[in-house]
């Protein structure tokens, strides 16, 4: 129980913060940087092969990316910490529609301080840290509202 509540302190102490600056680029080669997703909001999965929960959650993170397929102001980018290899040959068999970048361990530990998996991150289109949950499902409510903002 403790543990949990740590991990929401510290979820809820990310938001409203400046995204650390990154530069990634996904098991497809497509690059991600802090230049080239500004205005874009972003949905970021952070998690790994071995997380039970981040692999349960993958048919209802798919339907997240399908219900905004027809938007090209949203990006959903999972932050993985495996090697490309073990990723590529994982995501064969178990389909996952985000953009996956390998290898970003150090960075999702030290660069973000995320200690819990699976985590989820809405970052606005200015950079800014909007709501970090554990769950995907309470992640789209915040969505709306970012798409609700653009338009007034």
């Amino acid at each position: 129980m403790k543990q949990k509540a740590v991990a929401e302190i510290e979820r809820f102490e990310m938001e409203g913060q400046v995204m650390p600056r990154y530069n990634f680029s996904d098991i497809s080669g497509k690059k991600y940087s802090t230049s080239s997703t500004k205005g874009k909001i972003v949905v970021l999965k952070c998690w790994y092969i071995g997380c039970v929960a981040c692999i349960e959650e993958f048919p209802e993170v798919n339907k997240l990316v399908d219900s905004y397929k027809d938007r090209d102001d949203i990006l959903f980018v999972s932050l993985a910490m495996d090697p490309k290899k073990e990723l590529v040959g994982f995501l064969k068999t178990n389909k996952l529609k985000y953009a996956t970048v390998p290898n970003v361990k150090d960075f999702m530990q030290h660069q973000m301080n995320i200690n819990s998996y699976p985590t989820h991150i809405l970052i606005d289109r200015t950079g800014k840290i909007v709501k970090v949950v554990g769950r995907i499902g309470e992640i789209k409510p915040f969505i709306d509202k970012q798409l609700l903002a653009t338009k007034l």
